[in-house]
C-alpha cells in the first residue's frame, strides 16, 4: 500500500510579523556545474529496487500510468494557481516495508523521462536515509546540513546524476535535532528556494513513514498551501 501526497508549493514564506517574504527571484544555481552522483541501475536491479526482464516492462507501464495521473493533477493545480510547474510531490508510507524506496526511485526515474521537466529527488527520510545509502551518499552533505546551517547553500548539497534531468539531495549528516529542523522555519525557506530553481522543476520529496512525518507535513507544507 503506497501513499503519495501531492501539495502545491507557494513562492512566498510567512515572515515573523505575518507578512509574506517574497522569494520570486530564482536561486542562482547552475545545474550543469554540480558534482555527479551515479545511479547504478544494474545494482538497483540486483537489489530488486528496479525491476528487470518481463517485470521491468510491467513496472514501467504501471509507473507511467502513475506519472500521467500525477502530472494531470499537477497541471490542474498549476491552472488553479496561475503559476508555473513548481510543485512538491511528497511520498510517504503507512508502515515500514511498504515499498517507499522502490516507489520513489522508480517514479523519479520515470518522471525524468519527460521532455520539459527537471526532477530533484530529495531524501527527507532523515531517520532512515535508504536512498542516500543506495546512491553512495550516506556521508555526503545534504538536506539536514542545509537546514541546520544558513551558510550552506543549495549548490553545496544538490548533485546531478547520470540520468538526464534528474538531480539528488541526500539526507545529510544525522543529528538529534532532526525532527525540530525538519519542521522549523528554515525548512520553509529551503522549500521556497527549491521551488525557484527552474520554472518547470518538480521536487520529489520522500519523508519518513506517516506516523513520523505528520509534524513535518503540518508545520512545513500546509502553510505553503494556505498562504
Amino acid at each position: 500500500n503506497h501513499s503519495v501526497t501531492v501539495e502545491s508549493v507557494n513562492k512566498s514564506i510567512p515572515s515573523k510579523d505575518g507578512e509574506n517574504k517574497a522569494t520570486d527571484l530564482p536561486v542562482e544555481l547552475s545545474l550543469d556545474a554540480l558534482p555527479m552522483v551515479e545511479i547504478d541501475k544494474e545494482k538497483l536491479k540486483a537489489l530488486g529496487i528496479v525491476a528487470q526482464g518481463d517485470q521491468e516492462r510491467v513496472a514501467t507501464r504501471q509507473f507511467r500510468e502513475i506519472k500521467r495521473s500525477l502530472l494531470s493533477k499537477l497541471n490542474e493545480l498549476e491552472s488553479e494557481q496561475n503559476q508555473g510547474l513548481q510543485k512538491l510531490v511528497m511520498l510517504t508510507s503507512a508502515l515500514p516495508g511498504d515499498g517507499k524506496t522502490f516507489t520513489t526511485l522508480n517514479l523519479a526515474l520515470n518522471l525524468a523521462l519527460e521532455k520539459d521537466i527537471t526532477v530533484i529527488l530529495v531524501d527527507g527520510d532523515v531517520a532512515k536515509p535508504h536512498i542516500s545509502a543506495l546512491l553512495n551518499c550516506a556521508d555526503s552533505r545534504g538536506l539536514l546540513d542545509l537546514v541546520a546551517d544558513a551558510s550552506v547553500t543549495l549548490k553545496d548539497v544538490v548533485y546531478k546524476t547520470n540520468v538526464p534531468s534528474l538531480y539528488f539531495i541526500p539526507a545529510g549528516e544525522r543529528t538529534e535535532q532532526a525532527n525540530e529542523l525538519m519542521s522549523g522555519s528554515r525548512m520553509k525557506e529551503v522549500l521556497s528556494q527549491l521551488a525557484t530553481i527552474q520554472k518547470n522543476c518538480l521536487i520529489i520529496f520522500v519523508v519518513p513513514d506517516l506516523n513520523l512525518s505528520r509534524t513535518f507535513i503540518i508545520c512545513c507544507v500546509l502553510p505553503f498551501k494556505n498562504s
